[in-house]
């Protein structure tokens, strides 16, 4: 087998595309990889210039190359890739490495050019890039704080919101150590989670106070990653929640406070008030016996007056006491909302035998609660169907509870002469009333007290109602447990 022969077989067994050209550009030889992967044959290649291979757009860059290897590296091959764009025989472009080396065959200047498909390699690196690229947007045009820091404590990545966050410029962070920046920190305890994370490699998530070297102070919200280059730290600033929280806190303390405050002013109140009453009584009777006679027919309008208003500032203080001990004289228990409710109606047959009331009190549930405020609850809400009734209509009640995922629902339906939907609040203010006490008796104290009671359990009350067309009061009974009634008990009025 002479020279050519073996040439031949090691050029056509090679796994690049190869071309054998002149030092002019023009081509002399290819093997079958080329054909393979550009689709050309002989006929189609051999004889022409290797720049019909090249996309006008690059030919220019082609040539140079070409050029340079020609005059410069005859004798010192160019072992460098060279990346180029070619066309294939159908027209698509692919991306492909070029390499150049002379040949020495026969008496002519030759060499062979070799030619390695890179497409995939560089639509992959493109890919990837991009995506670096949309990663890196991302970090950098998100809300939260993102920081990877590294095994020596130093800053590798800081996003944008990050470098908000830290009250230092990017380039002063990228420069420095967190130990640098922010002195005293391994007296904290966020220093040990660095550590735990470092050391253990585990995730950690909390929510920290951070006092800045500035003396100002922030809260946020931290998840530590270990990452194999350090550890990775989101951070969300979580100040203005945090601060909105303790106001609402200090809010709360201070209400619950003043509750306090007007309960025990209302309770003490409501004892001494009893005593001037009392007084007023006992003289104005002590003066209608022992002066009957020595006045004109004036003072037993003035002296029943008199009667009439200690009897109802005797209620006032009654109910304001009354409403000053919702949930203090007794504690939680069960309670069957039936024998209450039944107990109750009882208590108002008088009232309800006077109107020919018809109630219609359906299965109601055995539950969590106090039930001496249940009972009033149940009078409040009877007694006031009762007291606003229609006019020679028949006074028709109907209460009723239904279970719901997490609470039971409990109505009292009338038909009485129902509630204008501008008063539905004021109803539940005490000593708020909507009629003449001369059409209607009573304090005005009663729904506040079905709120409280309400509120007590931990429950919502509210209405539905038309004028002339009836009311029906709703209201809400979690399903929970005697402590948790306790607790809101607590939570709300201790």
């Amino acid at each position: 087998m002479n020279t050519f022969k073996i040439f031949k077989a090691v050029f056509d067994s090679n796994p690049d595309a190869l071309l054998v050209v002149e030092y002019s550009g023009k081509v002399t030889m290819i093997n079958k990889k080329l054909e393979i992967m550009l689709g050309f044959k002989d006929e189609d290649v051999i004889g022409q210039n290797i720049n019909f291979l090249i996309p006008d757009y690059n030919c220019e860059k082609h040539e140079e190359y070409f050029k340079h290897f020609v005059e410069q590296l005859c004798d010192k091959p160019d072992e460098t890739d060279k990346l180029f764009t070619i066309s294939k025989k159908n027209g698509k472009k692919i991306y492909v490495d070029v390499r150049l080396r002379p040949v020495d065959f026969s008496d002519k200047e030759l060499a062979i050019v070799s030619i390695r498909d890179i497409t995939e390699k560089i639509i992959s690196k493109k890919n990837l890039a991009d995506s670096e690229k949309r990663y890196q947007n991302t970090l950098n045009n998100m809300m939260e704080g993102a920081q990877i820091i590294d095994f020596d404590w130093h800053y590798i990545y800081v996003n944008d919101a990050f470098v908000k966050h830290s009250k230092y410029k990017r380039e002063e962070l990228m420069n420095s150590t967190v130990l640098e920046l922010y002195p005293g920190i391994e007296q904290t305890a966020i220093y040990n989670i660095y550590l735990k994370c470092f050391s253990e490699r585990v995730s950690t998530h909390l929510e920290n106070e951070f006092t800045f070297p500035d003396g100002s102070i922030g809260w946020f919200d931290l998840s530590f990653q270990p990452v194999p280059e350090g550890i990775f730290i989101l951070s969300i600033d979580i100040t203005e929640r945090k601060l909105a929280e303790i106001n609402l806190q200090n809010k709360n303390a201070e209400l619950i406070r003043m509750n306090n405050e007007l309960e025990q002013f209302a309770f003490i109140a409501s004892h001494d008030l009893q005593e001037p009453l009392k007084t007023i009584s006992s003289f104005t009777e002590r003066i209608k016996k022992e002066y009957k006679g020595k006045f004109d027919e004036n003072y037993e309008k003035y002296s029943d007056f008199i009667y009439k208003s200690v009897d109802r500032m005797k209620l006032l203080i009654s109910g304001l006491l009354e409403y000053a001990c919702i949930g203090k004289r007794n504690k939680p228990s069960l309670i069957d909302c039936n024998t209450i409710c039944y107990q109750t109606v009882a208590d108002l047959y008088s009232s309800i035998n006077e109107c020919n009331a018809e109630l219609d009190i359906n299965e109601l549930p055995v539950l969590n609660g106090y039930e001496q405020e249940f009972s009033q609850l149940f009078k409040n809400l009877i007694s006031n169907a009762l007291k606003f009734r229609k006019k020679d209509i028949v006074p028709k009640i109907e209460i009723k509870a239904k279970k719901q995922s997490k609470s039971w629902l409990f109505s009292v339906k009338d038909n009485g002469i129902g509630i204008d939907e501008k008063d539905f609040e004021q109803i539940f203010l005490i000593f708020q009333r909507l009629h003449n006490r001369a059409d209607y008796e009573g304090t005005g104290i009663g729904l506040a007290h079905c709120r409280k009671i309400i509120e007590l359990h931990g429950g919502e009350i509210w209405l539905e109602s038309e004028l002339n067309n009836g009311t029906t009061f709703y209201f809400t009974i979690p399903i929970i447990s005697l402590n948790s009634v306790h607790e809101i008990k607590k939570h709300k009025y201790a």
